[in-house]
């Protein structure tokens, strides 16, 4: 540890109490002012932080933390600090906080890594293999709960689409909205990766942009040609390639 500035000493910048040496939370350092913390004030003041991180990282919210020092060039609040520390540099040895600062660092580096969203979870961090393209996870060693790693719904739908299962479940306003479009032929699921799909007008020949599979937005055939639509042949979508344009959204 390098020389306390003689200014502040060794008082805590939040209670202004004097630290015990064993005891003092070093922040940063300026050029006038050493800026720390005692244990109780450290706790207090980054605990919320971090579980705050944790919460977001539960729905993928991931991003470099950035931490204000609560300092100010003693005592003047006009001359408030302005420093910011990462998260990703920050190293504090007091058991409450370390956990936490261990469990962040290592979610916002591994993008294969997620937190169990049972909060009192022992296992709590998921550790998923890099070519495992999945949307489910699931809790193995812990609470064994699933969920959609998208749209982190629990436990996970199985057999249906994140979007699918919103509009099923219509418990949100964006829900509504596509089962109002669904219910009025607006919207429809492609037939092999459940990828939604707006059509208004013009060709009911249709080619996934997500998974490229062809397929008929009268019937839901997969793997169709032209001739699904050949007036030759026999069928619901004879003669149907094309339609007149669609009342959107009436």
């Amino acid at each position: 540890m390098s020389k306390i500035h003689k200014k502040t000493k060794l008082s805590c910048m939040i209670c202004d109490e004097i630290i015990d040496l064993s005891d003092i939370i070093i922040l940063h350092k300026t050029s006038r002012q050493t800026h720390s913390l005692c244990i109780n004030c450290c706790i207090g003041y980054l605990q919320p932080i971090l579980q705050n991180t944790l919460n977001n990282i539960r729905i993928n919210i991931r991003k470099d933390i950035t931490i204000k020092c609560p300092g100010t060039y003693h005592s003047l609040l006009r001359n408030k600090c302005k420093h910011v520390l990462s998260l990703r540099n920050i190293t504090i040895n007091i058991s409450t906080l370390s956990h936490d600062i261990l469990r962040i660092k290592h979610l916002l580096s591994n993008d294969n890594s997620y937190i169990c969203p049972t909060e009192n979870c022992t296992q709590n961090i998921i550790c998923v293999a890099p070519e495992y393209f999945g949307d489910m996870l699931k809790c193995h060693d812990g609470c064994q709960i699933t969920w959609c790693k998208h749209c982190f719904t629990t436990p996970f739908h199985y057999g249906k689409s994140c979007i699918e299962f919103e509009v099923d479940n219509k418990n949100s306003e964006n829900g509504k909205f596509i089962f109002d479009m669904k219910s009025k032929g607006h919207l429809k699921f492609c037939p092999q990766c459940k990828a939604p799909c707006i059509k208004t007008e013009g060709c009911n020949k249709m080619i996934c942009s997500v998974c490229n599979i062809i397929w008929c937005w009268l019937c839901l055939t997969s793997n169709i040609n032209y001739d699904h639509y050949n007036t030759n042949l026999s069928g619901s979508c004879t003669g149907k390639l094309w339609e007149s344009k669609l009342e959107y959204l009436n």
